[in-house]
């Protein structure tokens, strides 16, 4: 795997190459970018994903994007998040599109509760489930054709240590 990443003030961009060689039947690569801007107290993201022979499977290539953001909202943080998935090269109908939304509020310093609602709706031939990005929790396969979705409440607490004087 191969990642490069350029970071200014306010813009981050990276790109990445991974290439699974003999680990797969028909040698799956895959290339990747990612760009940000973080602005005030918003923000605004996404990436673009090419995979050749994914899964291992000859001929199975597909393209997907994701766009995301947050803003600043009372004591915490609004955040989105919209991916679509093509079909895949070795099957018609296997795209998908999956959403996201939720609300990160600072309960505490180092306490932020969070809630979150998210979706997929597939095509036909795909299954993809609505729990990927830390979105709720898999419970299962999903069901070619199936449109889950997920709603998540939890809380994190940072244990935060300085290990180094500054």
């Amino acid at each position: 795997m191969t990642k490069v990443d350029y970071s200014m003030k306010f813009f981050k961009m990276g790109l990445a190459y991974m290439n699974q060689g003999a680990s797969t039947p028909d040698n799956q690569q895959v290339f990747a970018g990612t760009a940000s801007l973080v602005f005030g107290g918003y923000s605004i993201g996404g990436g673009y994903q090419h995979e050749i022979n994914a899964s291992g499977i000859d001929g199975n290539d597909f393209d997907s994007l994701t766009l995301g953001g947050s803003a600043k909202l009372g004591s915490g943080v609004l955040k989105a998040q919209l991916g679509w998935v093509g079909d895949g090269g070795a099957q018609n109908q296997s795209g998908a599109i999956q959403w996201a939304i939720g609300y990160d509020y600072n309960f505490f310093q180092n306490t932020t509760i969070y809630f979150a609602c998210s979706g997929v709706s597939n095509d036909d031939n795909a299954s993809f489930s609505s729990n990927n990005y830390g979105h709720g929790q898999n419970v299962g396969t999903a069901v070619p054709g199936d449109a889950p979705w997920a709603l998540s409440l939890g809380f994190v607490y940072k244990f935060d240590v300085d290990v180094w004087p500054r």
